[in-house]
């Protein structure tokens, strides 16, 4: 719709600006699964002159009351948890090879099982 204002709720702070809108997105589910309700603006403007090298920067603004925590949850840094989960983290079990004799006995029971339903006349 051409000349529409965007209303954004009063009370909101701006948490976060400059953002790839995907990357708003994840920081609004961040928020969101912290108990922090947050709001994206901003993440589906166009470029009026169809440059590609101007992207649209998406903002992230929450109320008031949460914005220093909200500030602290984005600047938080998990790379460290995320070694350590993946150190933590058990080997996968081993899985069967298809090319077992039981897998490839089963494939040809299987086999002919068709041929022999669809060959029934």
């Amino acid at each position: 719709m051409a000349g529409a204002v965007e209303r954004v709720p009063e009370g909101l702070v701006e948490v976060a600006s400059g953002l790839e809108p995907y990357a708003a997105h994840i920081a609004r589910g961040r928020l969101e699964a912290e108990g922090i309700p947050a709001l994206v603006l901003d993440d589906q403007l166009l470029n009026p002159h169809g440059s590609f090298e101007a992207r649209p920067r998406a903002r992230i603004r929450v109320a008031a009351e949460y914005a220093e925590q909200a500030r602290e949850i984005l600047q938080a840094d998990y790379t460290g948890e995320l070694e350590r989960l993946a150190d933590e983290s058990a080997e996968p079990p081993e899985l069967p090879s298809l090319a077992s004799p039981v897998a490839l006995a089963g494939a040809l029971a299987a086999g002919v099982a068709l041929f022999w339903w669809f060959s029934r006349g």
